[in-house]
């Protein structure tokens, strides 16, 4: 999970973990969804509209960009 994953840092983060074969979980806003999917991110979450710690998903490695 990539936290802020559509700022500066957090879109090479998406790139990198995708490179490296991880399932990349990027929190961003809506407007930023489209974009992050064609970076490759398998999965987004609108962080001002739900709570990605209710997702139930199991999650090995955070990284918080902000």
């Amino acid at each position: 999970m990539i936290h802020a994953a559509a700022g500066d840092v957090g879109t090479y983060a998406v790139q990198l973990a995708k490179w490296k074969g991880a399932y990349v979980i990027g929190t961003a806003s809506e407007s930023n969804i489209d974009f992050l999917k064609d970076l490759g991110a398998d999965e987004v979450i609108d962080y001002r509209n739900e709570n990605s710690q209710k997702r139930g998903k199991i999650v090995i490695k955070v990284v918080d960009t902000i």
